[in-house]
C-alpha cells in the first residue's frame, strides 16, 4: 500500500492529467476512478480522489459512471446526496439502476408484504367510512378503481408498444442465415434497445410505487436546479436530441437554502425541466426557446415555477395531465411517469404541485414546499 504522501502525490498526478486529457482512454479513467473510490474509504484520504469521482460521474464513458455509481452507497454523505440526485436519472439504465439500489440502501424504505399492505388499504378505507360516512368510502373507493384501472390499461397500451417490435425483430432474426451478420448485429442491437426500454419502464414503476421516508439535509437550491438542467439534458442529448438551442434562464436567489432530500427534489425537478425543454422539440429538431425557473419565498412556503414557451396546450390533454396518472406518455421518448413521480417526491415533502395553462404559450408546473 502507498504511503500517505504517495497517495497524495498519486491522485494529484491523476487529477492533473484527467483535467488536462478528459478525452484519454477510458480503460484508464475507469481505473483512476476505482482507485479514487477505494482512496475514499480511508480515514484520511487524499483530497483530490473525490474531485476524481466528481468528474467521472459525468463522464463521457458510462462504463466509468457505473464505477461511481457501484460505490455511491460508502460516500461521504453530501457527495453522496449530490451525486445520487445526477447519477438517479442517468441515460445509461445500468447506472440509473445502479443509483436506485444504493440510494435504497442508504435511506430508510418501507417494505410491507402484500398482506400487511392490504391491511394498511383497508384501515385507509374504515378511516373514511368513520371519519365521513358510507356515502364518502364509497366515492373514495370508486375513485381509487378509476385510478388502478387507468393506469393498468397505461402500463399495458406501453408494454404493448415495446414488445411488437421486439417480437417483429425476433420473427426476422429466426429468418436470417450466417451470411447475414450485418442485419444480424442490427437486429440484435434493436432487440436490446427493446428490452431496455421494458426495464427502464418496469424501474419507473418500482420507483414510483416505492414507500420512502424522506431523509433531509440542507441545500442550496439553485445548486439543485443547475443539477437538475444538466442532467436533464445529458438525457435528451443521449437519445440523439440537440436540446442546445433551448434556454434555461432562472431567477432564484443564489443564497436560498432549503431543508429537502436532495435526491429526491432534484429528480422531480429533472423531470420537469427535462418536459420543459422537450416541450420545444419540432419534428426537425428543437426550436430556439427558453425555459424560465423561478422561485420564491413566502410565510415560509417556497414556491418554485417552471414555465415553457411550447405551443399552445390541447384541453383535453391538459386535463389528462392533471389527473397524475402515470403511464401512456404521447412522447415517443417518455414513459409517462416523470410528472407523476416528480409530484409525489414533492408530496413527500409536505408540498404540492400543480399545472397551469400558460395562456396559449406553454405549460407552467407550480411547486410550493414549506420550508
Amino acid at each position: 500500500m502507498r504511503s500517505s504522501d504517495n497517495r497524495t502525490d498519486y491522485f494529484a498526478n491523476c487529477l492533473e492529467r484527467l483535467k488536462a486529457e478528459p478525452h484519454s482512454q477510458w480503460v484508464m479513467r475507469r481505473t483512476w476512478t476505482k482507485e479514487a473510490c477505494a482512496e475514499l474509504t480511508l480515514p484520511s484520504p487524499a483530497k483530490d480522489a473525490a474531485e476524481i469521482i466528481r468528474l467521472a460521474a459525468g463522464d463521457d464513458k458510462w462504463e466509468v459512471r457505473l464505477v461511481v455509481a457501484e460505490n455511491l452507497a460508502s460516500f461521504p454523505d453530501e457527495m453522496f446526496h449530490k451525486l445520487a440526485a445526477r447519477l438517479a436519472v442517468d441515460a445509461s439504465a445500468y447506472v440509473s439502476r445502479t443509483t436506485r439500489n444504493a440510494l435504497a440502501r442508504r435511506t430508510p424504505v418501507m417494505r410491507p408484504t402484500g398482506r400487511s399492505r392490504h391491511k394498511g388499504l383497508q384501515g385507509i378505507i374504515e378511516t373514511i367510512r368513520k371519519e365521513h360516512g358510507i356515502a364518502a368510502e364509497k366515492i373514495a373507493t370508486d375513485l381509487a378503481n378509476r385510478q388502478c384501472d387507468e393506469f393498468l390499461l397505461s402500463v399495458a397500451h406501453d408494454v404493448k408498444t415495446i414488445l411488437t417490435p421486439i417480437k417483429e425483430n425476433v420473427k426476422r432474426l429466426q429468418g436470417l442465415s450466417f451470411a447475414d451478420a450485418e442485419q444480424a448485429a442490427e437486429t440484435v442491437s434493436r432487440l436490446r434497445k427493446g428490452v431496455e426500454d421494458l426495464q427502464s419502464l418496469t424501474e419507473a414503476i418500482n420507483d414510483f410505487s416505492r414507500q420512502v421516508t424522506v431523509r433531509r439535509t440542507e441545500e442550496n437550491l439553485v445548486s439543485m436546479i443547475k443539477d437538475a438542467e444538466r442532467t436533464a439534458r445529458e438525457n435528451i442529448t443521449a437519445r440523439g436530441g440537440d436540446c442546445s438551442g433551448v434556454m434555461c434562464c432562472m431567477t432564484v436567489n443564489e443564497d436560498l437554502r432549503i431543508s429537502v432530500s436532495r435526491p429526491l427534489i432534484v429528480v422531480a425537478l429533472t423531470n420537469i425541466i427535462k418536459n420543459a425543454i422537450e416541450a420545444h422539440e419540432a419534428r426537425n429538431g428543437f426550436i430556439g426557446a427558453s425555459v424560465v425557473v423561478g422561485a420564491t419565498v413566502s410565510e415560509g412556503i417556497l414556491h418554485i415555477e417552471i414555465s415553457d414557451m411550447g405551443g399552445p396546450m390541447d384541453p383535453v390533454e391538459l386535463a389528462k395531465l392533471q389527473e397524475f396518472i402515470p403511464g401512456g406518455s404521447s412522447k415517443a421518448s417518455g414513459n409517462g411517469f416523470g410528472l407523476p413521480s416528480a409530484r409525489r417526491n414533492i408530496e413527500r415533502h409536505g408540498g404540492t404541485l400543480r399545472l397551469a395553462d400558460g395562456g396559449g404559450i406553454g405549460l407552467t408546473v407550480k411547486i410550493q414546499i414549506p420550508i
